[in-house]
Order: C-alpha cells, then structure tokens, then sequence
C-alpha cells in the first residue's frame, strides 16, 4: 500500500533538501534570500508608486509592513530575537 506513495514523497524532501542548502549557501555568500528580495520588490513598487515622498522612508516603511494573507487582512507575528529600527524620536 506504499509503494505508490514513496516515490512522490522522496522526490518532495529532496526537493525541500535543495531548497534549505540553497538558502544556506546564498547566506553564506552575503546574498539576499528570496524573501528578502520579495520584500525589496515590495518596497520598490511603494517607492514607485508614490513618487513625491522620500524614496529611502518610503522603503524602510516598506520593508517592515505586516504580510497579508489571502484575505488581505495583516498577518501579524511576533519576533522576539530581532530589534526593529529606532524611531530616533
């Protein structure tokens, strides 16, 4: 009954093997991840699409919004092991 699963779910975690050392190489060479460059795209885009405020607040803005899910509603996660910009304020 599970020689027709086998096959599929080896290929799968090889798949996510690949991945994972993937990730961990780019890091190594100081690349940004996939995410990271999602988060640039994201910033980009803001940055292009409100030309009269300043480019730089606009994507450190960016950077840190809350990812929405598929109801467009923020996703909010807690994130205990990293410190957010000061505010300088």
């Amino acid at each position: 009954t599970w020689s027709w699963m086998e096959p599929m779910i080896g290929t799968a975690s090889f798949v996510l093997l690949c991945c994972q050392f993937v990730r961990a190489q780019a890091l190594k060479m100081n690349m940004r991840t996939y995410s990271e460059q999602v988060l640039q795209w994201r910033a980009s885009r803001i940055a292009k699409a409100f030309p009269r405020y300043d480019v730089s607040m606009l994507r450190a803005w960016a950077k840190h919004m809350p990812t929405c899910g598929l109801h467009f509603f923020p996703t909010y996660e807690r994130n205990f092991r990293q410190k957010g910009p000061a505010s300088g304020l």
